[in-house]
Order: C-alpha cells, then structure tokens, then sequence
C-alpha cells in the first residue's frame, strides 16, 4: 500500500472443481476448490512451460475441504 491506493486481492475468485484438472493459464490469481461434496482425491495439474507459459509472478492457490 501506498497510503491512498491498496494494492492487491481482497478476496481471491474461488473455481471448484470436483474432477481432475489440468490448470490454464485464466486460472493465475484464483483458488482451485476441491469440494468436500466430492470425497475422490483427483489430480490438479500445473502444465509445463512450454503449454501454459505463466508470467513470473504468478500465483496458484489450491484449497482442498476434503480428506481424498
């Protein structure tokens, strides 16, 4: 902060996702979700850089309400 203007998220956009799932690049700056209504353990992928070229910086936030 700069004392007039906050910088960054308040909240960060939440995607749930209850299969498994092979991140893009609309996904830098958002929480993956795994449900608790989905009790499978499933697989969240971060692709190379060579597919899904992330600009430095970027962050990725998984957040899991289940024991799968």
């Amino acid at each position: 902060m700069d004392g007039v203007n906050e910088v960054g998220f308040r909240i960060i956009p939440q995607k749930v996702k209850a299969e498994d799932y092979t991140l893009i690049l609309e996904d830098s700056a958002t929480s993956i979700h795994h449900p608790s209504i989905d009790t499978s353990a499933r697989t969240y992928t971060v692709p190379a850089n060579a597919s899904v070229a992330y600009p430095i910086g970027t962050a990725l936030t998984f957040t899991n309400d289940t024991s799968g």
